[in-house]
């Protein structure tokens, strides 16, 4: 066996499947906290921006409940405003359980989790699909 061929299964057998997989969880982990901030629900709070990535993509910042009582530090700011956001600025937020962000309320971040769920659990079907005809054809 080359190394191409020795490659190729690498990622047909291991990397493929395990991005599938990771698609899939990370979808699945997202749609409930994105769908409970489209609806409005959740614990009311200030993000405040810290820092933005350079190309874009959720600033990261601090989420402080309307009470006080709730901190969160190192989170992502979801939905939220498009364009350059300097750190300093300051968003309404809902924290909805997702222990990695805070989202701006009725935002459509749901649509984007239902998605990487659809195309992980979509992928993962059909890669055992492939799974199951090669299993058939190699003992013929």
């Amino acid at each position: 066996m080359d190394r191409e061929t020795t490659a190729a299964g690498v990622v047909m057998w291991l990397v493929l499947p395990g991005l599938l997989l990771l698609l899939t969880v990370t979808g699945a982990r997202g749609v409930g906290p994105a769908w409970r901030a489209h609806q409005g629900s959740g614990t009311s709070g200030v993000f405040t921006v810290v820092s933005c990535p350079e190309k874009g993509g959720c600033p990261v910042g601090t989420w402080t409940s309307d009470d006080g009582r709730r901190r969160l530090t190192g989170v992502h700011l979801h939905d939220g405003p498009g364009g350059k956001v300097r750190p300093g600025a300051v968003f309404r937020a809902l924290d909805t359980g997702d222990p990695d962000g805070v989202y701006v309320a009725h935002g459509d971040a749901y649509q984007f989790a239902i998605f990487e769920l659809g195309l992980g659990a979509a992928g993962l079907v059909l890669w055992l699909a492939l799974v199951v005809v090669l299993r058939r054809r190699a003992s013929r």
